[in-house]
């Protein structure tokens, strides 16, 4: 729920520790601060966006919680909601999870994604060991794309 590299744990005690105690059908439950829930929705709804996932039912979730908060829908989310496969989201989508792993271990991340073991690429493409072998140079393409 959060990017817990950012926050102590004294700061999660604190958010359980003001949640409300509610009940669902006689089931307790602990709702979290409002400003909270607020932040978590705005910030959930954009990595929708990023990733091309248009999603009508946070938007209103959003809306209802704060009506002057809410997000702006993208021009091109109007007339085409669902822009999972686009070439520019999933490139965003991809830039936003390489930036949240720390620095210091990036480029052993990029070098993991752009050259995984054979194991792995035998495992992902259900072939054997020689046509696994003939898709590592395609792989450098993927090091153009995120450039």
């Amino acid at each position: 729920m959060f990017d817990e590299t950012k926050y102590d744990e004294d700061f999660y005690n604190d958010i359980f520790n003001n949640a409300a105690e509610i009940k669902t059908d006689n089931i307790p439950a602990l709702a979290l601060p409002h400003d909270i829930n607020l932040n978590y929705l705005i910030k959930h709804f954009n990595y929708h966006l990023q990733a091309g996932d248009c999603q009508l039912r946070l938007y209103n979730d959003i809306r209802l919680l704060h009506p002057v908060n809410k997000p702006e829908f993208p021009g091109e989310f109007i007339l085409n909601p669902v822009q999972k496969g686009s070439k520019k989201f999933i490139r965003e989508i991809y830039k936003t999870g390489f930036k949240s792993v720390p620095a210091h271990y990036r480029l052993r991340y990029l070098t993991g994604d752009i050259f995984p073991s054979l194991w792995w690429m035998k495992e992902r493409y259900k072939c054997g060991t020689m046509a696994a072998l003939l898709r590592y140079p395609a792989r450098l393409g993927k090091l153009w794309w995120i450039v």
